[in-house]
């Protein structure tokens, strides 16, 4: 008989923000399998590269994961813009940041620099608003939690009309 040999999917790690265009995401399996995915595909800013990603997990417990990311731009206003990271894996929170839209590729790159080092609890320490970006870039972050589908969209959404009224400092 035949002996079957699993892989893991290999992930290149990258050393900067993978560009990426909206119909060469769609066709990734991860987008496809996903509806959180699918929706931030909708939702993006086709004039906008995607930026593909690759977040290093570190956990206490030593371990080191590589997994699969991407930053859309789903809103532009003026002088600023809201990008989501968001990892394919659904059980990840989505994080929201405020971006200065003149020299947005150097936002992007802190946001990618950020999830690929191989700081310990990382997401942990987004959740608890303890890492600060450079704020001459990325003015603020929020987190969206994958609770429902319905919720999270609610929540897109709101952050998404709310950007108007946000005030650069």
């Amino acid at each position: 008989p035949a002996s079957v040999i699993i892989r893991k999917p290999t992930i290149n790690k990258t050393k900067k923000p993978v560009r990426m265009n909206v119909s060469e995401v769609r066709m990734t399996p991860e987008v496809k399998s996903s509806q959180y995915m699918k929706y931030l595909c909708s939702l993006h800013i086709e004039s906008y590269p995607v930026f593909y990603c690759v977040e290093t997990r570190n956990t206490n417990q030593s371990s080191t994961q590589q997994e699969k990311a991407f930053v859309f731009i789903i809103k532009d206003e003026k002088d600023k813009l809201l990008a989501v990271y968001e990892n394919t894996l659904e059980s990840r929170s989505s994080y929201l940041f405020y971006i200065k839209r003149a020299g947005f590729i150097e936002a992007i790159r802190k946001i990618h620099d950020y999830f690929a080092s191989d700081i310990i609890n990382k997401r942990e320490n987004m959740a608890s608003k303890a890492v600060v970006f450079p704020k001459n870039k990325i003015y603020v972050y929020y987190r969206v939690v994958h609770n429902t589908l319905y919720q999270w969209k609610r929540d897109i959404d709101y952050y998404m009309s709310v950007l108007r009224r946000y005030t650069l400092y």
